[in-house]
């Protein structure tokens, strides 16, 4: 056979080895830039040259090189930052609307687009070394002189990846990003949708997986894998008729914009429930002598397995017999469910409710609560005589705190108080929580006189604005440090006050209380505007007529996942959001700002958004009744 002849054998070229070469990339004119562990070179074929690297990478580690589209740019990527070597020097560390992070060990460029990944690393804050931060991938695009970004995409965390600890990363020519972790490969694509389908999505995720007892809108469903629903479970909580309420003012609303009668269905279904809140316990409360009207926190029926069975040994259950089932309900209702009550209630009355005997009954149930927190002198009584831990609207409760500093005078007045209780109340009252239940009260109020036009409602609200000056009560001020102060944020307190607002805005006959509920909502809202919510901007316009943040509200209903996995994320290694010198209410850390809602935790209006970490594992599922009851509300107002 024929054999290869070399004119001159191979020799190592001396001028380029020596050193290691981690990658290379030829520019637009085919000349050779070389990441090695002896900086950034470029070799012609002839000769090698020595590139230097922008102000502040001295002691930057090359992990790779790559050019943007034609070779235009040559970008090194090293374990700080990136740096355009060619041409003019340029820096893109981490930084407020940069680089999301550091610890970068690949980079990869298409078009408009930058994606590089990064290494977790132990956290500086555990002595221990343990706790594992940071990994992740980010796109970024449209790069600035100023070494910023026009949009920055993070991935961290199982919505995105199999496991943040990324090896390399990859773009299709279709711009799919794919990213190499320790776990396996993800690939994110973009789709076109729109909202309305996204919400057909989480409406008929819903419908599959969270109603329980024939009507309530559980709060969360377990599943038993961590990738998708296998086997998933509900059980009872704490507010079941908050959210249920919730979702059924979201529903009246998409009845009224829509017409369709799968939304007054799914209303009336859960109203269903909601009715019987009222009638299960009602017969052990008129034995006991106390009348009928307390509303249970929950309720579990026998045909729920152990969720039912459960309950026989917990104190705090009661078994009783309604309609020829058998059903456990729970005490110490709070004053959280009565503030998803009046919401839910009145909104089925308006909007949802088809025949005079609908309308009579939802008021009757309305009138039976109401009528029973104000027989009880404002505070909701339990089966045992007491009051429970959280119902307390009594002036004698809330209404010290419009005193001002003068609460040692006034608790002096208040015969049936130990004054040391009295005081520490007065102060809690001005603190946040008179300026809620104030709120509340007159709300729940304003809106039973609405649905059943028996004037003692009226007449009682009257009473409380002009003796109790619960007028002055619920006006906002700095001083309500549940919402002020960022370490005693109370976001859970946010959202029943946003609700309660609706309420009391919404059925005020007086046009000048209402203006002034208005400046007080309006007052509060300057303190969440950061967060974007769609909610609170849909009850914004609803009760005023205004708009401040529609675009930023519409922009958050886009982003927030249709993946409802409550999983685990850790955000400490982020640099380019600032840490607030407050933690929060929990002592956890959190950011001064709110980051895209695509890239934070499970989002539900009564979290903290700001938080950095949060989370816990990914066969826990969040409802979808937070997006869909912010999205009818933007679409209703």
């Amino acid at each position: 056979g024929l054999g290869l002849i070399f004119e001159e054998a191979f020799a190592p070229i001396e001028a380029v080895s020596g050193f290691e070469v981690r990658a290379m990339v030829a520019d637009a004119n085919g000349l050779l830039y070389l990441a090695t562990s002896a900086g950034v070179k470029t070799w012609d074929g002839d000769a090698l040259t020595d590139v230097s690297l922008p102000e502040g990478f001295e002691n930057a580690q090359l992990v790779d090189i790559a050019a943007t589209s034609g070779g235009a740019d040559i970008i090194a990527a090293t374990d700080i930052g990136l740096a355009k070597v060619s041409g003019e020097k340029k820096a893109y560390l981490p930084q407020k609307g940069g680089i999301a992070t550091d610890h970068i060990n690949s980079l990869t460029i298409s078009g408009d687009m930058w994606l590089m990944g990064h290494s977790p690393y132990a956290d500086p804050d555990d002595e221990s070394g343990t706790t594992i931060i940071g990994g992740g991938a980010t796109a970024v695009f449209y790069p600035d002189d100023n070494g910023t970004f026009g949009h920055v995409d993070h991935y961290i965390s199982q919505r995105w990846l199999p496991s943040n600890d990324v090896k390399c990363v990859a773009i299709d020519q279709d711009g799919n990003r794919w990213i190499g972790t320790s776990q396996g490969i993800s690939v994110i694509k973009l789709v076109n949708n729109t909202l309305a389908q996204k919400m057909e999505y989480f409406q008929k995720f819903l419908d599959d997986y969270y109603w329980r007892m024939d009507g309530f809108v559980s709060s969360d469903m377990d599943s038993e894998d961590e990738w998708s629903v296998v086997n998933p479970h509900l059980s009872d909580k704490d507010n079941d008729g908050l959210w249920t309420q919730m979702m059924i003012g979201g529903w009246c609303y998409a009845y009224a914009v829509t017409g369709e009668e799968r939304f007054y269905e799914a209303a009336r279904k859960a109203m269903n429930n909601m009715e019987m809140e009222v009638d299960v316990p009602a017969a052990d409360f008129e034995a006991a002598g106390l009348g009928r009207g307390f509303v249970t926190r929950s309720l579990v029926r026998d045909d729920e397995g152990e969720v039912y069975t459960s309950k026989a040994t917990q104190s705090n259950w009661h078994l009783t017999e309604y309609e020829g089932r058998s059903y456990y309900w729970k005490d110490d209702t709070s004053s959280d469910e009565i503030d998803g009550h009046f919401y839910g209630y009145p909104l089925f009355y308006d909007i949802c409710a088809k025949t005079d005997e609908e309308k009579a009954s939802i008021a009757e149930h309305a009138s039976a609560i109401a009528s029973y927190i104000m027989d009880h002198g404002y505070y909701l009584i339990d089966l045992d005589g007491q009051k429970t831990t959280h119902g307390h609207w009594a002036p004698e409760y809330i209404g010290g705190s419009v005193h001002g500093n003068d609460c040692i005078d006034w608790c002096q007045s208040v015969t049936d108080w130990d004054i040391i209780n009295c005081a520490a109340q007065c102060v809690e009252s001005g603190a946040g929580s008179g300026w809620l239940n104030g709120m509340q009260i007159l709300g729940t109020l304003l809106s039973t006189w609405h649905m059943t036009g028996d004037d003692k409602f009226y007449r009682a609200y009257e009473d409380f604005i002009t003796e109790y000056k619960y007028d002055q009560l619920i006006m906002f001020h700095k001083g309500i440090v549940t919402v002020t102060n960022r370490h005693m944020a109370n976001h859970s307190d946010h959202e029943l006050a946003i609700l309660a607002y609706h309420t009391l805005i919404r059925y005020e006959p007086n046009a000048d209380r209402r203006q002034n509920w208005i400046d007080s909502l309006n007052a509060f809202l300057e303190y969440e505007i950061k967060e974007r919510n769609p909610l609170w901007e849909g009850i914004r316009s609803l009760s005023s007529g205004e708009s401040e943040y529609a675009e930023d509200a519409v922009e958050t209903l886009r982003l927030i996942p249709e993946d409802l996995r409550d999983v685990y994320i850790n955000q400490k290694h982020r640099k380019d959001y600032e840490v607030d010198k407050s933690l929060d209410r929990f002592d956890e850390p959190q950011f001064t700002e709110v980051p895209p809602y695509d890239e934070i935790r499970l989002v539900w209006w009564n979290g903290n958004m700001y938080s950095m970490i949060d989370g816990g594992s990914g066969r826990n599922y969040g409802g979808p009744m937070a997006w869909l009851l912010a999205y009818w509300t933007m679409r209703y107002a």
